[in-house]
């Protein structure tokens, strides 16, 4: 059984005729007041309130029927919705930047790009360390006290000269294996 439709309030339409708010408890729409009263729909018209007095708070005229609830986040003042939105926007934009974009901190780029440098030095002096080895006079004695030698103790068997990189004071463990490498497997090192 259909619910009896019925006016709620009325409604100031400037320019145009008014119009009457009517609803069957579920669902609500405006119609001109004379389509109202042509139609017979209680109350009277006369007898509805206009709707500055009932809009208020925006549910007075729903005194029936279900109302969409909003979000917390969509109520409130519309700048204070504005900075939750810009808030949010820029939290995601950075998230996704950083892990899919290829973003990075100036920092983390000038480590790689430090990281980089090293190993094309290394790569360029590795050949020279290695002629240089191989022109000592002792060189084939040296290179059989290398290959029994571990890996972390190689770096006292070549000429501090060799295996330092231009402006530092320390042998390069980097350029000491890449070095070694050139050395005892040249064939397979120039495949690499």
């Amino acid at each position: 059984m259909a619910q009896p439709t019925y006016g709620t309030h009325r409604v100031k339409n400037p320019g145009l005729e008014d119009g009457v708010w009517i609803t069957d408890g579920k669902n609500g729409f405006e119609i001109p007041e004379s389509r109202y009263r042509e139609n017979g729909y209680k109350p009277r018209v006369e007898e509805l309130p206009w709707r500055s007095s009932t809009w208020e708070g925006g549910n007075a005229c729903r005194a029936k029927g279900n109302t969409m609830q909003l979000p917390s986040i969509l109520q409130g003042e519309p700048l204070k919705r504005l900075l939750q939105g810009a808030a949010a926007g820029a939290v995601a934009t950075i998230f996704v930047g950083f892990y899919w974009g290829g973003w990075s901190l100036g920092s983390t780029a000038y480590k790689m790009a430090k990281e980089r440098s090293e190993l094309a030095v290394v790569a360029a002096l590795a050949p020279v360390c290695a002629d240089k080895f191989r022109a000592l006079p002792d060189a084939e004695a040296k290179q059989v006290a290398l290959s029994k030698l571990d890996s972390w103790k190689r770096r006292d068997e070549f000429p501090k000269e060799f295996v330092t990189l231009p402006g530092e004071s320390y042998p390069n463990s980097a350029l000491v294996d890449a070095c070694y490498t050139l050395l005892l497997a040249p064939k397979s090192a120039a495949l690499k």
